[in-house]
Formats: structure tokens, sequence, C-alpha cells
């Protein structure tokens, strides 16, 4: 019985080394040079690519007209939160839009605002710190809250998942 063990153990084993074997002298070996430039290669022919699709869609604040701010500047009240408990007001310093949020007639956070212009005139994404919205007309709208792989929560006491603020 031992003998029988031993045995079958010892073909496994065999097996196993030969198929290890058989599947490394199959594959060519490449210099780690050739594929660090062609890796180089590929890397740049995306970025590339990446570039011109940003050039194409999209215009950051630097570039953005005077007109284009002063339809972004105002103050924004939440409707649909606690009587128009909080509020936002963008206001143009130079060339970049400050930012500060209120409850109530309290400032709790203030700071630069970076703007992207997408295709549409009338429609800008912002980020206010940790805090991304989207412009459009005269309304500001704000993901409250994400979910369990991104948990975050803007302002804490309103339950809804997206805040509209108007102008």
């Amino acid at each position: 019985m031992i003998q029988k063990n031993t045995l079958k153990w010892t073909l496994l084993m065999g097996l196993c080394l030969f198929s290890c074997k058989e599947t490394e002298k199959m594959r060519p070996q490449m210099e780690a040079s050739i594929i660090t430039d062609e890796k180089k290669e590929f890397s740049k022919q995306v970025s590339e690519k990446e570039d011109f699709k940003r050039k194409e869609n999209v215009i950051v604040t630097d570039s953005l007209m005077w007109k284009e701010l002063k339809t972004i500047e105002g103050k924004y009240t939440a409707t649909t939160c606690d009587k128009s408990r909080f509020s936002i007001e963008l206001e143009g310093k130079g060339k970049r839009i400050g930012y500060k949020i209120f409850d109530k007639h309290k400032i709790f956070a203030s700071g630069k605002v970076n703007v992207i212009q997408k295709g549409n005139k009338d429609e800008f994404q912002i980020t206010m710190g940790a805090i991304g919205a989207m412009v459009k007309k005269d309304t500001l709208v704000v993901q409250n809250y994400g979910n369990s792989m991104n948990a975050f929560d803007h302002f804490g006491e309103c339950p809804d998942k997206y805040l509209h603020f108007i102008k």
C-alpha cells in the first residue's frame, strides 16, 4: 500500500516538473531593454492622444474670458435643505474665482475655485476644495454624499443626494 502511494506521488511530481519545464521553453526570452523601449513608446503615444483630447474639449480657468467668469459669479442658495440654510458665494478675484460656503451667516469654508469648461458654453465643472460641482446657467449642483466605495458627506444636515443651489 505504501509502495503504491509513493509511486503515485513520484509520478505526479515528475509530471509537474516536466510540464513546468515545457512551458518555460515555449516562451521566447526578450531583453529588458527592448521591453522598456516598447513601453516608453506606447506610453508616449497614449499621452499624446490624451493631450490632444484635452486641448480639444476642455478650457481651463486661466483661458476663460471675463464675460464667462461673470456668468459663474454670484450667490447660490440651496432651496431643498432646511429653508435655504446653506449658500455658496462665488466671486471674481482677478483672473481667478474664490468661494465662500455659508451655514446661515457663518462661513465654514473658503478658498479658490478651479473651473473647467467643457464643450457647452453654459456648462462649467468647478472644484471648491473637496467639493465638486457643476454650474449650468443659474444652477449649481453638488453631489452631497457618496457610496460605500467612495464615502464622503459634504452637507451632513441635508438628506438629499444632490443639492441644487439657485442663483
